[in-house]
């Protein structure tokens, strides 16, 4: 879900009836493969369709009820976000940069992963806790 989530963020999930979801939301979708977070993009009767915000293609469509919760809040380094319904001009930007090149995808990732390491490293090092959620 990049730029959107990155790893190591933190989510805060709230399930909700059906109804109370919409176009823009970022779901947590069960597809019976596994769990994924993506963006909703279009709900058609009993079936929705989501995508990555950095993936070329939607998602195949999912029935309603295996969309099992909204994400409120993304926490990275003790910042809270909500996550907006529709991406800001530069997310947009980098989302369309990262869904078309598994490179610039690799690079953004090693990099943030690289600055998150640092950042944690010299924060120890200078006596601040941390509590890091890790993901794959």
């Amino acid at each position: 879900m990049l730029p959107t989530i990155w790893p190591g963020d933190a989510l805060v999930i709230k399930g909700m009836p059906s109804d109370r979801f919409a176009s823009g939301d970022v779901v947590l979708v069960d597809t019976g493969q596994g769990i994924r977070v993506h963006r909703l993009v279009q709900k058609d009767g009993s079936h929705w369709i989501t995508r990555g915000d950095a993936m070329p293609q939607n998602d195949p469509a999912v029935r309603c009820e295996d969309v099992l919760g909204k994400v409120l809040e993304i926490h990275r380094h003790e910042q809270t976000i909500a996550p907006d319904s529709s991406l800001p001009v530069l997310r947009r930007f980098l989302a369309a940069v990262l869904c078309r090149s598994r490179i610039c995808r690799r690079v953004a990732q090693r990099a943030y992963l690289a600055w998150r390491t640092h950042r944690l490293h010299d924060d120890i090092t200078h006596g601040q806790s941390h509590t890091m959620a890790s993901r794959s």
